[in-house]
């Protein structure tokens, strides 16, 4: 995926890629005992959605994703947070 990819848009599809993963092994509660290699964020299951935002800390923009998963999938944790989430993206 990312080879096919101009290398200007390289660094930045990778940094997608990498806090989409973060944040869905942390919303399912797996963290890093799930190897990032079982898993795709390009395929993910159905009903996981990412919202993402580029935050910009002394000029070096940074990117930022929460997963959200079906209550099935939601690690307990996370569901005690998730109504924060969109307040906190979009500040």
């Amino acid at each position: 995926f990312l080879s096919a990819l101009p290398p200007e848009e390289q660094d930045e599809a990778f940094a997608r890629l990498w806090v989409r993963k973060e944040s869905y092994i942390k919303a399912t509660g797996e963290g890093l005992s799930r190897g990032l290699n079982t898993f795709s964020v390009l395929n993910p299951p159905p009903g996981t959605r990412w919202a993402e935002r580029v935050l910009n800390e002394a000029g070096e923009p940074m990117t930022a994703a929460v997963c959200l998963l079906s209550d099935a999938d939601v690690s307990p944790a996370f569901r005690r947070i998730r109504c924060e989430i969109p307040a906190l993206l979009e500040e």
